[in-house]
């Protein structure tokens, strides 16, 4: 799945500490991922990569193969996030409305352990996958948290569901609104 790897937090947010419990600097640095045996880079899945690359016999062109390729994945999984940063004005005529879940406990930082496994050390408000602050784009620092969202995304309208990140999409609250939205509420003369 490399599009996996896309959906990597930000390393500004200091999602991921090391060991000595710092802040990760680059959660996209290959060298983080082979050092801790992540991903591709996990020494017991030889017989996941025989099977992702029958073709080629030797288990240690196999790993070579494979961290090359892990380095690649994780080189452009920063590309997407790199365009969402820039801050981009919609047309006028185009309103944006962000539908998120802000109730269930969701992991907001890890801690690597010495043997290189992760631990969930803390959460905060989200859906249980996507984070209330990854949802808006808020770029407010925790320790300076102001009164209005700083975000590179000029929302229109928030609307924030007490559902998981599934369940959303079922909440009679979610649907009523949405098809308000899309069907119901008043255009400006020029979106018509």
């Amino acid at each position: 799945m490399p599009s996996v790897y896309q959906l990597l937090p930000r390393s500004r947010h200091q999602p991921l500490l090391d060991v000595n419990g710092e802040p990760v600097s680059d959660i996209f640095a290959p060298a983080l991922w082979e050092k801790h045996g992540w991903g591709l880079a996990d020494p017991s899945q030889d017989n996941i990569l025989s099977s992702l690359l029958p073709e080629i016999t030797d288990a240690k062109k196999r790993r070579r193969v494979a961290l090359d390729h892990q380095r690649k994945l994780l080189a452009r999984a920063q590309h997407p996030t790199a365009a969402l940063d820039v801050p981009a004005h919609a047309p006028d005529t185009t309103r944006l409305l962000l539908v998120a879940g802000d109730s269930m406990p969701t992991m907001s930082q890890a801690k690597i352990q010495p043997d290189g496994q992760i631990n969930i050390i803390e959460h905060a408000p989200g859906d249980g996958v996507v984070l209330r602050q990854s949802a808006l784009m808020d770029e407010r620092e925790e320790k300076k948290l102001g009164n209005r969202l700083t975000s590179p995304i000029g929302w229109n309208q928030v609307l924030f569901i007490f559902s998981d990140h599934l369940g959303m999409t079922e909440d009679p609250a979610f649907v009523d609104n949405i098809l308000y939205f899309l069907l119901e509420s008043p255009r400006s003369r020029t979106s018509m």
